[in-house]
């Protein structure tokens, strides 16, 4: 592998770390891990993604504005 695709691994991994580390708030955890999935194409973050939505608290936001952030799920 070269240097190139291991540094961009690397950062997706870390990515998904931070959306981890950032279960209560989901919104800034589905865009980490739709970083990730835009650095590798991993559907496993897609996945990761769609959970989040199905669990989350809206909060008085409208559910069609925090889909949209999901947007390319």
């Amino acid at each position: 592998m070269t240097h190139f695709l291991k540094a961009t691994q690397e950062q997706a991994e870390h990515y998904e770390e931070l959306s981890e580390l950032l279960e209560n708030d989901p919104i800034l955890a589905m865009d980490y891990l739709k970083r990730a999935f835009l650095i590798t194409g991993n559907k496993n973050y897609q996945l990761s993604v769609k959970n989040i939505l199905k669990t989350i608290d809206t909060d008085g936001r409208a559910k069609n504005s925090i889909e949209n952030s999901a947007a390319i799920f």
